[in-house]
């Protein structure tokens, strides 16, 4: 999760987090829906930001190219910044 800042309309900073995912299969679109929902949810309560304020990508990736495209790049480099490390290695 990256936060920026950003102002809200009474002009107070407020953090912005910008959760990124990556995956090999997109659920289906009743279960998108209720991850994007439980995740907008959550990171709002515990990060006491507004829900308008939380932003939430996902990208699916070909089970063929996650470790060039996302373990590579993404996870390894990072490792030490994760709140969840894998519990896997490539």
């Amino acid at each position: 999760m990256h936060l920026s800042e950003a102002t809200s309309p009474d002009h107070r900073s407020l953090s912005c987090p910008i959760s990124t995912s990556s995956a090999t299969e997109r659920p289906e679109q009743a279960g998108t829906a209720v991850l994007r929902g439980r995740s907008t949810t959550f990171a709002s309560q515990r990060l006491n930001t507004p829900k308008e304020y939380i932003t939430i990508a996902y990208t699916e990736v070909p089970a063929e190219a996650w470790k060039e495209s996302v373990f590579d790049t993404e996870i390894a480099p990072n490792v030490d910044k994760l709140l969840r490390k894998p519990q896997y290695s490539m």
